[in-house]
């Protein structure tokens, strides 16, 4: 199908079905794209980190991550870097010093009434930083070596919120 030139749209008339992507400044990749755009604004809206939202804010979290039932061994400390990732699982701590990495489990260990990451350390990270802490984690698996141990956060103290290198 050819249109004419009268039958063109106008240039002021959004043929997006999702208009609120015409308000964000996006790529060219991102143009062609608009509803994945979109579902990362949702999605990243959800989370309280696109919109500078608080996550936390009239959220009641449950019973504290040390009572959940699934949990394997007694809980420790580890002082890292927590950072959004790409995949599953999305948080991730990687203790300093080491060449591991632990994972928070908000899927396969998410169980209604516990909390596995406490909303006031969710809120503190974006994907433009990362947190920096004194980190309490409880294991839902052993640890073994070559493998991400997933763990709930118990608490966090020392935070220090860094931005994210960027790499050109």
């Amino acid at each position: 199908m050819t249109l004419s030139p009268e039958s063109k749209p106008s240039p002021r008339i959004s043929v997006c079905p999702f208009p609120i992507v015409h308000l964000i400044r996006v790529s060219q990749t991102e143009r062609r794209h608009p509803w994945l755009v979109a579902l990362a604004i949702i999605l990243a809206d959800g989370a309280g980190v696109a919109l500078g939202g608080d996550p936390s804010a009239g959220q009641s979290c449950g019973k504290p991550c040390r009572e959940h039932p699934k949990l394997v061994g007694p809980c420790f400390k580890a002082h890292g870097r927590m950072s959004i990732y790409n995949g599953n699982p999305t948080y991730r701590i990687w203790p300093v010093g080491t060449k591991r990495l632990l994972g928070v489990s908000l899927g396969v260990y998410l169980l209604p009434g516990y909390c596995n990451l406490p909303p006031a350390i969710e809120g503190k990270l974006s994907l433009g930083s990362d947190l920096f802490a004194d980190f309490v984690v409880c294991p839902f698996e052993a640890s073994e070596a070559g493998h991400m141990q997933l763990v709930c956060v118990e608490s966090a103290s020392n935070e220090v919120v860094s931005p994210k290198a960027r790499h050109h």
